[in-house]
């Protein structure tokens, strides 16, 4: 990353942590595919901004992941595609034998709920959740829950899957869990991001960033969700390689800042 993007982009994310609710910056191995060296450029960032770091692995028995989420200061890690509690009890179990007992209290660690099998079998995910205290949160991926239910994303704002979101809150909150939600974040997502802070949200997210949830009762919601559009996009832009996927989301992203 040249001085010139790495300027623009810490002056962007300082001014999304003062004023606009940004909490951490997010970089996944998973769908993303982040190499070792992007992620280590995203940690610096992290640092020198003063956020925190989400890293999301690439199941819930990734065991390089993990250990490269150790090494990169990683203050959250996520585990994707959680189906099952056997899904939950590997990825205990992989943590357990990473971090040490000091680190499993001190980091955050959260599963993503992106299917409707994982909708169907929520109960028995969370009563394996409940029998440690390692898990904080459920995150809510609504690009994967509409493809898993063959929609598209053009369903991403529907009572529907709105209905889902609401469904897993209530039953977080049930249970002493976070809830948050990501997939498909933009401005038209504020109405249902605000019904469902009225039940429970910890946090929510677009791609690259992680909001705390107070910024949706500001004026500045908007500005804040463009801002991490606009983030991504120099992320993006930054890389000296893009795949033609990371070209795809290029354009989408400039069609949103």
């Amino acid at each position: 990353m040249t001085h010139k993007f790495e300027n623009e982009i810490l002056s962007l994310l300082e001014e999304g942590k003062d004023l606009l609710g940004f909490h951490a910056l997010r970089g996944e191995y998973e769908a993303e595919g982040s190499s070792d060296e992007d992620m280590g450029v995203l940690a610096e960032l992290a640092k020198k901004s003063g956020l925190s770091l989400c890293i999301k692995i690439g199941g819930c028995e990734a065991i390089r992941d993990i250990e490269k989420a150790r090494e990169f200061g990683a203050d959250i890690i996520l585990a994707p595609m959680i189906e099952s509690a056997y899904a939950v009890r590997k990825y205990i179990n992989s943590i357990g034998n990473i971090f040490t007992d000091e680190e499993l209290t001190e980091k955050k660690f959260l599963i993503n709920i992106e299917t409707i099998m994982g909708f169907q079998n929520l109960s028995e995910i969370i009563d394996e959740v409940k029998k440690v205290n390692h898990i904080h949160s459920v995150v809510f991926g609504r690009v994967d829950f509409v493809q898993s239910l063959g929609l598209t994303r053009a369903e991403i704002e529907s009572e529907e899957i709105s209905s889902y979101c609401e469904q897993v809150a209530r039953n977080c909150l049930k249970n002493d869990l976070g809830f948050s939600l990501g997939g498909g974040v933009s401005n038209h997502s504020i109405e249902n991001l605000c019904k469902i802070s009225q039940i429970n949200l910890t946090n929510f997210e677009t791609r690259k960033i992680i909001f705390d949830p107070k910024v949706l009762c500001t004026q500045k919601v908007q500005d804040a969700i463009n801002m991490a559009n606009k983030f991504e996009l120099l992320w993006l832009k930054s890389k000296v390689l893009t795949s033609t996927c990371e070209e795809s989301r290029i354009t989408l992203l400039q069609s949103r800042v």
